[in-house]
């Protein structure tokens, strides 16, 4: 399966569009079903399919928030890792989540952090296929 992007549904608060600065989006295997609090031990051979100086996204008119990779990934086999990285925001976009069960998500504040906060709520994703 060819993966070309990913989409957040935005939900009903916040800005319709957001800028972020130094952009970059990385897809790959998950290193486990669950993730751990150090970044580094949670990646299996991460792509980048997304690099910008300054990326703008907007939702569409079904609130949908979509991310186009500059390269398509071929998805095989496993659990899929998505890593956004940005620095600066203009924006804020609120979007759906949900409480998955185990720890799924992974989060900092500052991009160079070797450990971030491991949470079971998520933002709902939709990966866009070929």
């Amino acid at each position: 399966m060819t993966i070309t992007g990913f989409a957040f549904h935005k939900g009903p608060t916040g800005a319709r569009s957001a800028t972020v600065s130094e952009a970059a989006v990385f897809i790959g295997i998950a290193g486990g079903d669950e993730l751990g609090p150090e970044f580094q031990a949670n990646r299996v051979s991460p792509t980048r399919v997304i690099s910008s100086e300054r990326l703008t996204v907007t939702a569409d008119e079904d609130g949908m928030v979509t991310f186009t990779f500059d390269t398509p990934w071929e998805y095989e086999d496993g659990d899929i890792l998505l890593e956004l990285r940005f620095e600066g925001v203009s924006g804020y976009l609120y979007v759906f989540g949900w409480t998955a069960p185990g720890r799924r998500y992974l989060s900092s504040g500052d991009l160079t952090a070797e450990r971030g906060t491991v949470s079971e709520n998520l933002p709902v994703v939709t990966l866009i296929t070929e």
